[in-house]
C-alpha cells in the first residue's frame, strides 16, 4: 500500500519541484519587468511587439489575479475541511498564490501605461 501512495505522489513531486521553482522566478521576473516598466521590451509581450493599451494587460492581470485567488482560497478550503494539507492541496494552493502574483505584476503594468 505505502509503495502505491508513493508512485501516485510522484506526478505531484515533479509538479511541485519543476513548477515551485520556476513559478516564483516568473513572479520576481514580472514584478522586475513592470517596476520599470518599457511597452516594447518586456516579458508579457513577444519580442519587436509593443503593447497598444494599458486596459488590457490590467485586465488581463486582474483576472490571473482573480483565477489565482480562487484556486488558492478552494486549495485552503479543502485543507481546512479535511483537516490536514495534502501533496495535492499544497499544488494548487502554491499555483494560484504565484498566480496571483504574476497577474498583480501584469495589473501593476498595465496601469502604469494609463
Amino acid at each position: 500500500m505505502a509503495k502505491a501512495d508513493s508512485e501516485s505522489n510522484a506526478g505531484l513531486i515533479v509538479f511541485l519541484a519543476v513548477f515551485g521553482t520556476a513559478l516564483p522566478v516568473l513572479g520576481f521576473a514580472g514584478w522586475d519587468q513592470a517596476l520599470r516598466f518599457d511597452p516594447c521590451a518586456n516579458i508579457f509581450m513577444k519580442a519587436g511587439k509593443c503593447i497598444g493599451s494599458g486596459a488590457s494587460l490590467s485586465g488581463g492581470g486582474l483576472f490571473l489575479i482573480a483565477l489565482g485567488l480562487v484556486l488558492a482560497g478552494s486549495a485552503g478550503k479543502n485543507a481546512l475541511k479535511s483537516g490536514k494539507a495534502s501533496l495535492g492541496v499544497l499544488a494548487v494552493g502554491w499555483l494560484g498564490v504565484w498566480m496571483a502574483v504574476i497577474g498583480g505584476a501584469m495589473a501593476y503594468a498595465g496601469l502604469s501605461m494609463l
